[in-house]
């Protein structure tokens, strides 16, 4: 997973939060995110719409690309 970092506009991978060699995490096909990280680390403010980008990993190995960013979703809550 790539983070938009609003304080310099750059992706970061924050394996932190969104780990997908950890066994939860493959099972349950879903990361909880920091909202007060996103804040204090990648410079979100309230109410800005938190912006990631995904690839998938399979049998195969790692996909080429990253998937288009979200234009929807979670924004900043607190």
């Amino acid at each position: 997973m790539l983070i938009e970092n609003r304080s310099d506009n750059t992706w970061v991978e924050d394996i932190e939060m969104c780990d997908g060699a950890n066994s939860t995490i493959l099972s349950t096909r879903r990361c909880v995110l920091s909202m007060i990280k996103l804040r204090e680390t990648y410079g979100y403010q309230f109410r800005d719409l938190v912006t990631l980008k995904f690839r998938s990993y399979n049998r195969y190995g790692w996909s080429l690309n990253y998937s288009p960013t979200n234009t929807v979703g979670a924004t900043i809550k607190v």
